[in-house]
């Protein structure tokens, strides 16, 4: 019984040690949008933190890990944009044809007339609508610029991103002896 037990426990533990290896796949490496590829295989995180963080002896974790929050935080300016640009469109248009029907209208009612009142009214009414009409423009230029922040920012993660796949394809062969495609051995990578 303390046999069986033991034997199953080393079973385990083997199991569970072979399972924490992690395969580093071999090639060249490219960038899809926000993914890293070797030779058209995507590279899980557990992957990528081991290929960044020796690249001809030095460590890029920091540096990618700057890419990866300037791509997350373009993201976010980017729903911001275009939420203040759709809500300020949909203002201005408002604004202007608010604007638009109660100058067409008060002119026609307001011919010949001289309440005071109704004047008033009518143009407070008016006013308020042109002022909509212009905070909604001021708000799609608004929108448009967070737009273009966010392009600029995501082309500079993308960027340093593209800097570190570039080192590491660029980087000198090395030997190594560890787990390959094909099972266990040496490996020279060039």
């Amino acid at each position: 019984m303390m046999k069986r037990l033991a034997l199953i426990l080393s079973f385990v533990f083997l199991s569970i040690s072979l399972n924490a290896q992690i395969i580093i796949p071999e090639g060249v490496m490219s960038r899809k949008k926000d993914m890293l590829l070797i030779n058209g295989t995507a590279v899980n995180r557990d992957q990528l933190a081991v290929i960044i963080q020796d690249i001809d002896g030095q460590d890029y974790t920091v540096l990618w890990n700057r890419a990866e929050n300037l791509i997350t935080k373009s993201k976010n300016l980017y729903r911001w944009g275009a939420g203040v640009g759709i809500f300020g469109l949909g203002a201005e248009i408002t604004g202007l044809l608010l604007s638009g029907q109660l100058i067409l209208l008060g002119s026609i009612a307001g011919m010949g007339s001289e309440d005071v009142e109704f004047s008033d009214s009518y143009q407070n009414t008016t006013m308020g609508a042109i002022y909509l009409a212009l905070a909604g423009h001021v708000a799609v230029r608004v929108g448009v610029v967070i737009l273009i922040t966010s392009a600029v920012i995501r082309a500079s993660g993308r960027g340093k991103m593209d800097s570190i796949v570039e080192k590491y394809n660029q980087s000198t062969g090395y030997l190594s002896f560890g787990p390959t495609n094909n099972g266990i051995g040496l490996s020279y990578r060039f």
